[in-house]
């Protein structure tokens, strides 16, 4: 397998797809409290799979933090903003699907899905992974371009 990159003096890995999709599936069986929080906290977010807050931390929530909800919020790169229309479509029916229909682009031209549940996920990421190679939209480290750049320059 090819190393993506070394952060922090650790080698960071793609993760094949049907290993997400396979973990993913028994945590959809098992349900979301079976979820370890090292997954919840690491492992989700190297696949761009984050935990959905209630927005209570934004509006003032208890010391300024909210709580995270049964639910994910998955964020998925789109490389230098590009999307065919077939893509995009893909991802719209994705959001009717899975996220309420709703769908955020992020400053960084990423497209952000809210409300997923666990039970959800899997196909989710199963239907991103479908997407054609070349343009796909991928599952990445967030910092992995902030890396990238650096190196470069």
């Amino acid at each position: 397998m090819t190393k993506l990159t070394t952060h922090r003096g650790i080698d960071v890995y793609p993760a094949p797809q049907s290993q997400k999709v396979r973990i993913g599936r028994r945590f959809a069986r098992e349900g979301f409290e079976s979820i370890p929080p090292e997954w919840l906290g690491t492992y989700f977010r190297w696949w761009g799979v984050y935990t959905q807050g209630d927005g209570e931390g934004v509006t003032g929530g208890q010391g300024g933090e909210g709580r995270a909800l049964q639910r994910f919020m998955v964020r998925i790169r789109i490389p230098n903003g590009l999307l065919s229309s077939e893509q995009l479509r893909t991802i719209a029916e994705l959001t009717r699907r899975d996220a309420r229909g709703i769908a955020d682009i992020t400053v960084r031209q990423n497209i952000q899905l809210h409300w997923v549940t666990i039970e959800a996920l899997p196909e989710l990421l199963d239907a991103l992974a479908g997407l054609t190679p070349r343009q796909r939209a991928v599952l990445v480290l967030r910092y992995f371009n902030d890396l990238t750049e650096a190196q470069t320059a």
